[in-house]
């Protein structure tokens, strides 16, 4: 058994599933490191009413013809694509501009230093999905993201990304990720162990 958060032994609230239902992916990324944090979940009924992650952001995606491939499932690289939109409209919520951050002294950018994917089902032509976005941790020049693809109509989760962004200067340095911007990544953070 899981230990929760107070360390008593007790199960998590996510493990409970609703009697009859298909067990609901976990709302907490797969992490190995202590030093990371757990997700807090919540319903969201616009998406079935199934678990999402508090203060996860949420990016929908229709999946159009030229995502596909020639037997009518979305291609492996465009999930890429999908959570890179994600990724860049969390940022843009957030109030931070990249344009900015490249124009302003050495320039400055996030890059994807590393991601992991697990493709557990495909996505098909006209699904609607939604990408949610959730803040892991915040490193001195490094964020670590959780990411789920999920098809809105059934709540099936398709893809799970985990995915580590390095701040970098345009000449390709790590650069300190300023206090403003840890900030607005920090409030993303839901539940800290």
């Amino acid at each position: 058994m899981r230990r929760g958060n107070d360390g008593d032994g007790d199960s998590h609230p996510d493990d409970q599933r609703e009697e009859g239902s298909h067990p609901a992916p976990p709302c907490r990324g797969r992490h190995h490191r202590s030093r990371r944090r757990s997700l807090a979940c919540a319903r969201d009924d616009r998406l079935g009413g199934r678990l999402v992650a508090v203060n996860a952001h949420t990016f929908p995606v229709r999946v159009y013809y030229e995502d596909t491939d020639a037997g009518g499932i979305v291609y492996h690289s465009n999930y890429l694509k999908f959570a890179e939109r994600a990724r860049t409209e969390m940022v843009r919520e957030l109030g931070i501009s990249q344009r900015a951050m490249l124009e302003d002294g050495e320039g400055t950018a996030f890059a994807v230093r590393s991601a992991n994917l697990d493709f557990r089902r495909p996505a098909k032509l006209d699904d609607l999905l939604s990408v949610e976005t959730q803040v892991i941790s915040i490193g001195g020049a490094s964020i670590e993201l959780d990411q789920r693809i999920v098809r809105v109509d059934d709540g099936t989760e398709l893809v799970h990304l985990e995915v580590r962004l390095g701040y970098i200067t345009l000449s390709g340095k790590p650069a300190r990720i300023p206090a403003p911007v840890r900030d607005l990544f920090a409030n993303r953070i839901s539940e800290r162990r």
